[in-house]
């Protein structure tokens, strides 16, 4: 980019500015332009989000352009920007006058350009001006570039003059108001004059000086962006505002040169701090009586520790500058980019987040540093904190909590996580041992342990700690600001040693350090001194020492250090040394030369880093741990979405997408209920490694980014001319390796799908908006007659590039192309996106629209997104609602959520809604009253009310056959049967056939899976535990073909209820977490029924207090859901829990309760299993005759239901009354013969005989 773009950036000024002069009093007249309503619009664009502070650049950069038009016609020179400010001056002939016509005919221009109409609403824009003019003080100071200040009594005087205007006002100062027309001269004021009319005034031409250098005045971290920035970009930063007080006293009382003297200590300290920590010197700007400093960390260029610089840096200038200085720290998103006309324009940040900042500065006390707690809480450097009391700040409706930041006080703990079990990391864990066991038995060794930001290094040592107890593990960390300080980390490994703090002067670290000599190495003594270089301590001189030849001096202290360290411990030690990427090159040369001696003592050396091995030549052993593996990151994900389940495609999104690093797992899976946005952890880490490639190769990238994971390189070259014209380059896709891959059809893919997102978040709106219009085209004009097979495509493109008529096209076909492939939630997106199109486009019909709303429904019914479906389907019947049948149809659906979150009431309600409108039809469809009828039925079912039930499936199978719907009548036969089941004992096999068959030929996947998995119920029951787990396996199956998760997961809770009866607990706790993991992600009741099951799981391990707890969890909210079947099962299994307890009293008193409230009238199983708790509690109160006869009732329950697996289990516990009776045991045998029969190779273990009563 030539020196003519950067000159833009320049004052003019600047162009004559004598080299070598920090002083110049300019006379002129300098006016200070603020657009008045601005900052109330920016604060409703903010609540918008990102696409708010876009939006703001964006009207920024139309109101500049036209009044800084206006201001360069007359001659006008623009100074400074100031967010929505400007400050211009005016200089030679005439500058009054045309400094006030400027302003005059700004004003105008604004009334025009300042009536806007954007996303927060109708905006009209005003602008206060103050004009001022005599002998402006302007000071040229900097070290590393040079910045313009103006400060100064005339300076803060035109401030004043623009603070006391009001929008629309022009406020003009006496010295300006004499070199006008009396007639442009208004009223006068407290503060100065108004102007009442622009002066005459001619305009002038400007030039520009082209032997000008601009680039030394601009910020060296700026050089880059403001050359090739096309665009603006979203970023996350934070901004430090530094406030330097009092310049007009310091003018007046120091005059030009002692100003000079102390601006440039103020600005070269702080360009050189911003240099040194890699922190962004964005800007200045002038104050009534003071000046701002701005610092940005983040922009232009990002690192994965932006807030830590920065509070480092604010705090080193702070200690550091002769002048006090107030201070404001905070973090954000922001919109990153140039703002101005094209001839004048600045590099800037813009958003809420640098409002806040400036205002947290202004409350700050001068010497005070004031951050807030976001900005703390992503420092890996710890401050001395105080409180003060949250405040409030214009545009914020909660008070600001903030805290004063001091000195350094160290650096915060490195942690692994561990909360989650290591995965995926065997082998590594395997190398570490066996290095363990060396150095366990004397013969120590050196491991480096290598990998990116994130990998799990640390996390690899702490399980390493925890499973190798044969070595003591101690841990310390480099520092990567103490790169500069000579064996910094060994220093604290010494000092640990001797037990000296970080904190100790010197002669006290000297002290310990002969004390811990004396005690642990006396032979050492005579190198103390070596030994103090290393700690930083103060000792003796010793004549050893001083008659070391020095070349021998270095080579001698390694020796000391490995001899004092391998004589202090007690026990074989691993020294773990974590970010080894920021030793210092002593600590370096230290580390190997240990590594060298390492095998005489029984030591392991362990060096974290993320950068390359350093100790190979040493003899050190290394590891570069790589990403996870699908599976291990698949594994990893359930850990970590234990407490908060998500459903399985979102599971394998988050291991797909995370690319195998755990750190970005965790974060995400942190993040994945609360919003679409990233973690900032992750954008933070992913922006500085988009950010080490040069800008225009970033810029191709980012462009990518918009067509997708995977993507056609040459479509690129398909985008307008102005947009990209680095594509066709070979050699920019060799720069990008390390992101991209090649796949073997010549298309490109992200490496990590979340690279892809990052450099998407970037880009703005309004460009992503083009591009995907762009792309759309290209690829609907290359499909040409086959365009509706790239439907997904076109549909994701054209929605986002708002090209609506299209959008709606495509993604109603992608939807039903998903919808056949049983891609639920993909379905539920696309047609997501058709409504959201459907709302612009006029030619969409209401009831077409209705429809899609009420597909999306269905869809993210069998995904298990209940709530999100009854929006949809709400959707659906606003637009159907003067069709009493659609109506009727929908709120049936509606019904069936509700089942599905287990609100049976609030199903029912629906249910009869459905009906009642079905009545006000001119005509009644048969098939729908049949549907609403087996709804009704099916809720029934759920709450145990078998009988009423049947008489919902019989009337509502009548509805099918009149109207001849086989679907309809294929489920109530199968409802019927399973209710006639459970409410008799007996298997209904015949209706069930039925259902079946009428099923298989409509290639009714779902309505298979519910037949086979009642008649695996059925079949359960009746002890045919092969053929319930061939129909559960096969009832499995097909949902999976259907893409139901949640029926899939009822299949899985089934299989696990028959390995816990089989005594495989282990396998069947692995499956109900599952379930449980899955229910829970869906707001699905089963999720009651499967803890249920852990809790009988956990009892029958003897896990009691475990077990009773879920067990009581899962009985409150079967009663909250009115599930009456379940209700009586699960306090049935807290009576075996109180049994195996011995709390013998509480579980007869159970037993004896429910089966006083059920009498004859609950199923023949359940009641076996009660009067089978209720014996043993009377046998573990040696009322031995009471016990057999409720063991003899059990018996002939179970028979007459012929309940297989509790008759087994009654036989054998009258196999241990006879035991206990001391009576001859014929049940033994039998009850072996048919636990084995149904493959039981475990059960309870209940305490019966000798128990003491309670």
């Amino acid at each position: 980019m030539s020196a003519d773009v950067h000159r833009t950036y320049v004052p003019r000024l600047l162009d004559s500015w004598p080299e070598a002069e920090v002083y110049q009093r300019v006379m002129g007249t300098m006016v200070f332009v603020d657009i008045s309503g601005f900052t109330a619009m920016s604060e409703r664009l903010a609540r918008r989000g990102r696409v708010g502070a876009e939006e703001v650049v964006s009207v920024l950069n139309t109101v500049f352009t036209e009044l800084l038009t206006v201001a360069h016609a007359y001659g006008g020179d623009l100074l400074k920007f100031g967010g929505d400010a400007l400050l211009l001056l005016f200089q030679g002939s005439e500058h009054a006058r045309r400094g006030c016509r400027a302003a005059s005919l700004m004003r105008r221009r604004l009334r025009s350009v300042g009536r806007l109409q954007t996303s927060a609403g109708n905006v009209h824009l005003k602008m206060s001006t103050g004009v001022n003019t005599g002998a402006f003080d302007l000071f040229v100071v900097g070290a590393n570039h040079l910045d313009l200040l103006p400060v100064g009594p005339a300076v803060s005087g035109v401030v004043a003059l623009e603070s006391s205007a009001t929008g629309g006002e022009i406020m003009i100062s006496a010295t300006t108001a004499a070199e006008l027309p009396k007639s442009s001269v208004g009223r006068k004021t407290r503060s100065g004059f108004l102007l009442a009319k622009a002066p005459p005034a001619d305009e002038v031409p400007t030039e520009r000086n082209d032997a000008l250098d601009p680039l030394k005045f601009i910020a060296e971290m700026l050089h880059a962006s403001v050359s090739t920035s096309k665009e603006g970009e979203h970023r996350r930063v934070s901004i430090a505002f530094i406030h330097l007080d009092d310049t007009d006293d310091m003018v007046r009382d120091l005059g030009a040169e002692g100003t000079a003297h102390q601006l440039s200590q103020v600005i070269e300290l702080t360009q050189q701090v911003a240099h040194e920590l890699g922190v962004t010197y964005l800007a200045t700007d002038i104050d009534d009586n003071g000046l701002k400093i701005i610092l940005c960390a983040g922009a232009p260029r990002a690192t994965a520790n932006d807030e830590e610089r920065l509070l480092r840096a604010v705090r080193e200038i702070g200690d550091r500058t002769q002048v006090p200085v107030r201070i404001g720290v905070h973090r954000g998103p922001v919109f990153v980019g140039n703002v101005g006309a094209p001839f004048r324009r600045t590099y800037t940040i813009i958003g809420d987040a640098v409002n806040l900042s400036a205002r947290v500065m202004a409350h700050a006390q001068p010497g005070e540093i004031l951050a807030t707690k976001d900005v703390l809480g992503f420092s890996d450097t710890l401050f001395e904190q105080s409180a003060i009391e949250p405040f409030s700040v214009k545009g914020k409706t909660e008070p600001i909590s903030a805290v004063a930041i001091g000195a350094v006080a160290g650096t915060r703990p490195r942690t692994a996580t561990t909360e989650f079990p290591l995965v995926g990391r065997d082998s590594e864990l395997q190398l570490i041992s066996v290095h363990a066991a060396t150095a366990a038995s004397g013969a120590g060794a050196t491991v480096e342990i290598s990998g990116i930001a994130g990998i799990g290094k640390s996390r690899l040592i702490k399980a390493a700690a925890e499973h190798l107890d044969s070595l003591e593990w101690r841990t310390w960390a480099a520092e990567r600001y103490e790169q500069a300080t000579p064996f910094f980390v060994w220093r604290k490994i010494v000092r640990t040693v001797v037990g000296s703090q970080r904190g100790d002067d010197p002669k006290l670290a000297g002290k310990k350090i002969l004390e811990g000599l004396r005690r642990k190495a006396p032979q050492l003594l005579p190198w103390a001194p070596l030994l103090a270089i290393v700690a930083d301590a103060e000792v003796p001189m010793t004549a050893d020492v001083e008659r070391l030849d020095p070349k021998f001096r270095t080579q001698r202290l390694h020796e000391v250090v490995t001899e004092f360290i391998a004589a202090s411990i007690e026990k074989p030690t691993s020294l773990v040394i974590e970010e080894g990427q920021w030793l210092d090159p002593a600590s370096t040369e230290l580390a190997a030369a240990v590594t060298r001696q390492i095998d005489k003592h029984p030591l392991l050396l362990v060096i974290v880093r993320s950068d390359e091995p350093q100790l190979h030549k040493a003899g050190a052993g290394s590891m570069n741990l790589e990403p996870l593996d699908e599976e291990s990151s698949l594994e990893l994900a359930r850990h970590a979405t234990e407490s908060s389940p998500v459903l399985n495609e979102h599971l394998n999104r988050l291991a797909r997408e995370s690319g195998g690093n755990p750190m970005f797992l965790l974060a995400m899976a942190a993040n994945a209920s609360s919003s679409d946005e990233l973690p900032d952890s992750i954008e933070a880490s992913v922006t500085a490694e988009l950010d080490r490639l040069d800008p225009e190769t970033r810029r191709v990238l980012r462009f990518a980014s918009v067509i997708g994971s995977i993507f056609d390189p040459n479509l690129l070259t398909r985008l307008g001319d102005d947009l990209i014209d680095d594509a066709e380059s070979n050699e920019v896709w060799q720069r990008l390796e390390d992101f991209l891959e090649t796949m073997p059809d010549g298309r490109l893919r992200f490496r990590q799908t979340i690279t892809r997102d990052v450099a998407y978040e970037t880009l703005p709106f309004s460009l992503r908006q083009r591009i995907h219009g762009e792309v759309g085209t290209a690829l609907e004009s290359k499909a040409g007659k086959d365009a509706d097979s790239q439907a997904e495509l076109l549909s994701l493109h054209f929605s986002r590039a708002h090209r609506y008529d299209k959008a709606w096209h495509y993604a109603v076909i992608a939807g039903d192309q998903a919808v056949a492939k049983y891609a639920n939630l993909e379905a539920a997106r696309f047609y997501g996106y058709a409504l959201e199109a459907g709302r612009h486009v006029d030619t969409v019909d209401p009831e077409h629209r209705g429809r899609v709303a009420e597909a999306r429904g269905d869809s993210l019914e069998l995904a298990g997104e209940y709530q999100a479906a009854i929006v949809s389907l709400q959707q659906a019947r606003r637009a159907v609602e003067s069709n009493p049948i659609d109506d009727a149809r929908l709120m049936r659906k509606i019904g069936l959520m509700r089942i599905r979150e287990g609100k049976n009431s609030a199903a029912v309600r629906w249910f009869m809604r459905s009906l009642r409108r079905i009545e006000e039809a001119p005509s009644t469809p048969a098939h729908l009253r049949a549907a609403t009828l087996l709804a009704m039925a099916g809720v029934r079912f759920r709450q145990g009310r078998y009988l009423e039930c049947i008489a919902h499936c019989e009337r509502g199978l009548a509805a099918a056959i009149e109207g001849d719907d086989e679907k309809e009548q294929a489920h109530a036969y199968h409802l019927m049967s399973h209710a006639r089941a459970l409410a008799t004992g007996a298997t209904d096999l015949e209706t069930s056939e039925k259902a079946l068959a009428i099923f298989e030929r409509l290639e009714d996947f779902v309505g298979q899976a519910d037949v086979l998995n009642n008649r695996g119920v059925e079949q359960y029951w009746a002890g045919d535990w092969n053929g319930a787990l061939e129909s559960w396996e096969n009832s499995r199956l097909a949902r999976e073909r259907a893409g139901d998760a949640m029926g899939a997961a009822v299949a899985e809770n089934n299989v696990a209820e028959i390995l816990s009866d089989q005594g495989r607990w282990d396998e069947a706790e692995i499956m109900l977490k599952n379930v449980i993991r899955v229910s829970r992600a869906a707001g699905y009741w089963l999720e009651w029924v499967a803890l249920a099951n852990l809790g009988r799981l956990e009892t029958r391990r003897g896990q009691l207090d475990e077990g009773r707890t879920l067990l009581t969890t899962a009985l409150e909210q079967f009663e909250l859901l009115g599930a009456s079947g379940y209700v009586v099962e699960t306090r049935i299994r807290l009576m075996q829990n109180l049994v195996m307890a011995e709390m013998s009293q509480d579980a007869m008193d159970a037993a004896k309760k429910l089966l006083a409230e059920l009498g004859t009238d609950g199923p023949p199983s359940l009641l076996s299993a009660a009067e089978r708790a209720l014996g043993y509690a009377l046998m573990q109160r040696n009322d031995l005759e009471l016990a057999r006869e409720a063991f003899d009732r059990s018996l002939d329950l179970a028979t007459a239901g012929d309940a297989g697996y509790e008759l087994a289990l009654t036989i054998r516990a009258l196999s241990r009354w006879s035991r206990r009776a001391g009576v001859d045991d014929a049940w033994c045998d039998d009850a072996n013969d048919r636990l084995a029969a149904l493959g039981v190779v475990e059960t309870a273990d209940i305490p019966y005989a000798d128990a003491e009563v309670r």
